[in-house]
C-alpha cells in the first residue's frame, strides 16, 4: 500500500446472531381453506431468524414475500384468526404444532 492510499474498511454487521438458537425452516399447511384465497395443502415457506424475525414465501397463485417481527406475529395474523382452516405449522426439525378449532366451543387453539 503506498503513503497516500487508505486501508480498505470491511462492512460491519449490524445485527446480532443469537448464540442459543439458529436460524430454522418450516412449511405451513393448511386442511381447508375457509377465505378461498391461499387453497390447501403446502401454502407456505418459511425461516425463522436466530433473532426471531420471521420470512415467508406464499405459495399460492399470486406469491409473495412477506417479513414479521416474530413468529408469534405471523401466527396471529395468519394462523390462530383462522383456526377453522386446521393449520399444521411444520419445522425442518421434526418440530410440529396443529392449530384448529376444538371441539369445545370454549377451547380453540394448538394441538
Amino acid at each position: 500500500m503506498s503513503e497516500n492510499q487508505q486501508p480498505e474498511e470491511k462492512p460491519v454487521a449490524v445485527g446480532s446472531l443469537q448464540k442459543d438458537r439458529e436460524a430454522r425452516t418450516f412449511v405451513v399447511v393448511r386442511q381447508d381453506d375457509e377465505s378461498g384465497v391461499s387453497g390447501v395443502g403446502t401454502i407456505v415457506e418459511g425461516v425463522e431468524f436466530s433473532n426471531g424475525q420471521v420470512v415467508v414465501r406464499w405459495l399460492t397463485a399470486v406469491n409473495s414475500v412477506a417479513v414479521f417481527n416474530s413468529l408469534e406475529d405471523f401466527l396471529k395474523v395468519h394462523v390462530k384468526s383462522h383456526l377453522i382452516n386446521r393449520t399444521i405449522l411444520t419445522f425442518s426439525d421434526g418440530e410440529e404444532t396443529i392449530y384448529q378449532k376444538r371441539n369445545s366451543a370454549t377451547e380453540d387453539g394448538e394441538k
